[in-house]
């Protein structure tokens, strides 16, 4: 979970931990704005970057498509058209065989302060 100031979002050393870990492990790494429409999805399997899918929406203004690598993830034309981006992002990742056994409005948001990462 991130911030009011979506540390996480900006951050380039977070993002790029999770490309590292993507070099070993199998990782579908997902985020979604609070209050705007933003949202971004990445998929690593076998080592390699199969699919990552960017929407910013700064001015809230309904998103826009920024980054869009790799070939489209089963279902995902259909999943992108549910109505917001939790729904889009579980049922991405069911499609691909994510188990997910809750439900957004259980999900619990919870404030840090710092975030520290090892390499």
């Amino acid at each position: 979970m991130d911030n009011w100031w979506y540390n996480l979002w900006h951050s380039d050393s977070f993002r790029k931990k999770i490309d590292k870990l993507g070099e070993k492990y199998d990782i579908f790494y997902c985020s979604m704005g609070d209050c705007d429409y933003s949202f971004d999805f990445t998929y690593y399997k076998d080592g390699l970057l199969r699919r990552k899918y960017v929407v910013d929406d700064p001015d809230f203004k309904g998103g826009k498509l920024i980054e869009n690598i790799g070939k489209s993830l089963p279902f995902e034309e259909d999943n992108l058209k549910n109505i917001g981006q939790g729904g889009k992002i579980i049922s991405i990742a069911k499609s691909i065989g994510i188990e997910t056994n809750h439900k957004l409005e259980s999900i619990s948001c919870y404030q840090y302060d710092n975030i520290f990462i090892e390499d």
